[in-house]
């Protein structure tokens, strides 16, 4: 990953071409449920490599993109355990980046 090896520009900029393709594939079939996941993994992986570039505002928009769709499609695949494993797992990421909510 370019990223890992010090060029954070160029990663940024190969995640968002590979998120671009993906998302163009899955506008085909936005109730495609793999092509759908695929998406919402890469948002995730660009929140990565947003985060580590210490963009965490644009980083906490690409998870919560990912869970938009993750939630879509736990609502249209109810009981479908990954989707809920993927719930939990961005929810987790977005905890880590957003700034803590007084109570």
């Amino acid at each position: 990953m370019q990223l890992a090896e010090g060029d954070p520009t160029a990663a940024l900029d190969s995640f968002r071409k590979g998120l671009a393709a993906i998302e163009r594939a899955a506008n085909i079939d936005p109730n495609n449920a793999g092509w759908q996941r695929d998406v919402a993994i890469s948002y995730g992986k660009l929140a990565a490599a947003l985060k580590q570039t210490g963009d965490n505002e644009q980083a906490l928009d690409a998870l919560r993109r990912g869970q938009a769709i993750i939630e879509r499609m736990a609502n249209l695949f109810p009981d479908n355990a990954t989707w809920k494993q993927d719930l939990a797992w961005i929810a987790a990421r977005i905890a880590e980046i957003a700034p803590a909510t007084p109570q």
